[in-house]
């Protein structure tokens, strides 16, 4: 896995872990 699509998967759990937070 290169560092883009790496970089990218922690994006979409911070995003995620941020949802889970608002909620």
């Amino acid at each position: 896995m290169n560092l883009f699509q790496n970089l990218r998967v922690i994006f979409a759990k911070q995003i995620c872990y941020c949802l889970v937070l608002l909620n």
